[in-house]
């Protein structure tokens, strides 16, 4: 049996904000970015490449091609605040775009 709903508890689903889909991609672009960047820095420091890295960096830069809006935004915040990607959050590039 299901109980009906009061008053109070639709008004408060009526007032949430529906979520944003938007910021979705330009979250995960920027996880996968700081990503790449800390295992790119990873292979410099300890010299040579690793299957494995070398593997992930594959997955991540074909991942990135799903967002290239998101990525667009983050590198033009990047060079706006002349700052690496991966120093970057979500609200630099919300206040940037």
């Amino acid at each position: 049996m299901k109980i009906p709903a009061t008053r109070r508890q639709e008004q408060t689903r009526q007032q949430e904000p529906p979520p944003l889909r938007s910021v979705e991609p330009i979250v995960e672009a920027l996880r996968l970015l700081q990503r790449q960047a800390q295992i790119q820095s990873d292979l410099r420091r300890f010299g040579g490449a690793r299957v494995t890295e070398e593997r992930e960096l594959f997955l991540i830069r074909s991942r990135l091609a799903q967002y290239p809006a998101a990525v667009q935004a983050i590198a033009l915040t990047a060079a706006e605040l002349h700052r690496p990607v991966d120093t970057l959050s979500l609200r630099d590039v919300e206040a940037h775009c």
